[in-house]
C-alpha cells in the first residue's frame, strides 16, 4: 500500500512540473507497441501488441516524459480460454544526444490482468525500463525499450517479467 502512495506522489509532482512550463513546449505522443516477452516471460507469453499515449516535456538536452498503455498479452502455452493484459505507467527521463537521437529510462507501474477460464487475478508490480530512439521525422518517433517489471518482489532478479518493447509514435505538438 506505501508503494502505491509513493507512486501516486511521484506521479502528482511529475504531473506539476508539465504545469510549470508553457504549454506549448508540451508534446503529446500515440505510439503502436510490438511486445517481445524475453527469458521466463518468454515461456509463458507470445509476441505480443498495444499502445500508448506519451507526453513528453523539454528541458535543455533532456526532456521529462510520462506514458501511458495498453498491452494486449498472447499466451505461449496454450491454456485455451485465455486473455492478459498489461498497462505500464511510466516516467522518466529521455536524453537527447542530438535532435533525432536519444536514450530513454525511468521507473514503472505496471497492472497486469490475467484471465484463465472463468479464473480472473490482477497484480501490479514496480519496474524499470531503459532504451533508445531515433526521430526519423520531427514529429515520428521509432524506440526500443525494455521493461523489467518485478523490482519490489523477493529478490532483485527472482521472479520478473522482461519485455522489449519496439514503438513507433507520431508527436502532436
Amino acid at each position: 500500500m506505501k508503494r502505491s502512495y509513493l507512486f501516486v506522489t511521484v506521479l502528482c509532482m511529475s504531473l506539476g512540473i508539465f504545469t510549470i512550463g508553457s504549454a506549448e513546449d508540451l508534446k503529446l505522443g500515440l505510439n503502436a507497441d510490438l511486445i517481445l516477452p524475453l527469458g521466463d516471460s518468454a515461456d509463458k507469453y507470445k509476441l505480443s501488441f498495444g499502445g500508448s499515449a506519451t507526453v513528453l516535456f523539454p528541458v535543455a538536452v533532456f526532456a521529462i516524459e510520462g506514458s501511458i498503455g495498453y498491452w494486449l498479452i498472447q499466451d505461449g502455452r496454450d491454456l485455451g480460454d485465455f486473455s492478459a493484459s498489461l498497462i505500464p505507467i511510466t516516467a522518466g527521463s529521455r536524453l537527447e544526444l542530438s535532435p533525432e537521437f536519444h536514450f530513454d529510462f525511468g521507473l514503472g507501474y505496471y497492472i497486469k490482468n490475467v484471465k484463465i477460464g472463468d479464473v480472473s487475478e490482477s497484480d501490479s508490480t514496480l519496474g524499470i525500463y531503459g532504451g533508445a530512439g531515433f526521430f526519423i521525422h520531427p514529429n515520428f518517433d521509432i524506440k526500443a525499450r525494455i521493461h523489467l517489471l518485478g523490482l519490489a518482489r523477493k529478490g532483485f532478479l527472482s521472479n520478473q517479467d522482461v519485455f522489449l518493447c519496439f514503438s513507433a509514435g507520431f508527436y502532436f505538438n
